[in-house]
């Protein structure tokens, strides 16, 4: 169990937020304590908090608080058992429960690709991928939602722009738009999939986010690989290989895509 001590309420309270990594909107919910108490805690150099008042927020977000010569020591108080760390059983549950529903997902999708016209050996997945980017995000916890950034390209745009049918200007600020954070729901880039693939990447979107919610700090990064269908510029359906690695601690994200053989 981690232990630290602050020599005020006010550094105790922030860094519980802080750990948190939740808005003061999702606090608000999740303690009853108002938004505009915690940005003011959040924004303060100096501010007394009552005791009932800290305690009351610690125990909400299940710290220990423990007042002694040194000042105020704070430490998680979690459920811990043999081999799942420091969630509560209830994220516990919920986190399999989820894990579950996805592989399952994911066996379901690998079926189809299995289908598919991918048979060559200069398109297996085990290739190089063909495009990649760096990207950066941000997260609505209350309202499980993404603002992506795509920050730069990796990789040539060759590829893709002969796969895709769609000029180099255009991937870079039509489509991609480099540089501009975006709700990930309404971007660009699914311009480049069809309805339904839309939805399907949204829901796939959705389920990170909520595991990383579930998870509660002990997972901190995602190495996620992801069969999706893009469209050309003509609506030709394209099978791809996505990976997705996901740094939930810098709040940033690698994309490599790799096309599978052919147009489905």
């Amino acid at each position: 169990m981690t232990l630290k001590t602050f020599k005020s309420d006010l550094l105790a309270v922030q860094y519980m937020i802080q750990k948190s990594g939740e808005s003061s909107w999702a606090l608000e919910k999740s303690t009853g304590i108002s938004r505009q108490t915690i940005d003011r805690w959040i924004k303060a150099d100096s501010l007394k908090l009552r005791r009932s008042v800290l305690s009351e927020f610690a125990k909400k977000m299940q710290y220990n608080i423990e007042y002694n010569q040194g000042g105020i020591a704070v430490s998680p108080h979690t459920v811990k058992t043999n081999n799942t760390g420091d969630l509560t059983m209830n994220q516990q549950n919920r986190l399999i429960e989820y894990q579950d529903s996805e592989i399952k997902q994911l066996k379901a999708e690998n079926r189809l690709l299995k289908n598919s016209n991918s048979n060559s050996l200069d398109d297996s997945i085990d290739t190089e991928y063909q495009f990649s980017m760096e990207c950066r995000f941000e997260i609505d916890l209350k309202k499980l939602s993404v603002n992506m950034q795509y920050v730069k390209a990796t990789s040539s745009f060759d590829y893709i722009v002969k796969r895709l049918g769609y000029s180099k200007d255009t991937l870079i600020n039509d489509i991609f738009c480099f540089g501009q954070s975006i709700n990930y729901k309404e971007h660009p880039v699914h311009l480049l999939r069809s309805k339904d693939a839309k939805k399907a990447m949204l829901k796939v979107a959705t389920n990170i986010v909520k595991s990383m919610v579930l998870s509660k700090g002990a997972m901190y990064a995602y190495n996620l690989k992801v069969p999706v269908t893009y469209q050309t510029k003509d609506g030709l359906p394209v099978h791809a290989m996505n990976q997705y690695l996901v740094d939930w601690v810098s709040k940033t994200a690698v994309a490599n895509i790799h096309f599978m053989n052919g147009i489905a």
